[in-house]
């Protein structure tokens, strides 16, 4: 993880303070290309979900690099299609929430457009605590994923 990426995680953390129970960086060597931040909502079910935290220039130019590493392919491949798992990527001040199923199309350089169409939420930075949990409550309800006698 780079630099603006842990000042972005950083940032995150702050922001979703009060809306996440915990939020875990489990990130290591050992384990390489588990998505940065493992998180429980503060919210009924307690949802769990994963992000992949990108942070990337794309001040007038046409296309952006996210930078997605050959591990991260793969631990989307694994598990992406069983649990909730999506790339948190920002580009100035606005944020992309792709499903971590889209990792394929990240892999080259892509326009702020196509990011926008890929995309299941774009958040403006400043706006992130209050519309994130929204989005992220949705995708990760546990009912969409054949755990509702859990909520019972």
């Amino acid at each position: 993880m780079n630099k603006r990426e842990l000042e972005f995680r950083k940032y995150l953390c702050q922001e979703m303070h009060g809306k996440w129970l915990v939020a875990i960086n489990v990130e290591n060597r050992l384990n390489p290309g588990i998505p940065d931040l493992a998180y429980v909502m503060a919210a009924p079910g307690h949802e769990t979900g994963w992000l992949e935290l990108k942070s990337v220039y794309a001040y007038r130019a046409p296309k952006i690099d996210v930078r997605v590493e050959p591990s991260q392919h793969q631990w989307m491949i694994r598990y992406a299609k069983k649990v909730p798992t999506h790339f948190l990527i920002e580009v100035g001040p606005i944020c992309y929430l792709v499903d971590g199923v889209h990792h394929n199309a990240l892999s080259e350089s892509i326009t702020q457009d196509d990011l926008r169409r890929l995309a299941r939420a774009v958040i403006e930075r400043k706006n992130i605590a209050a519309e994130l949990p929204t989005v992220l409550r949705e995708v990760t309800w546990r009912g969409r994923h054949g755990f509702e006698a859990v909520l019972r």
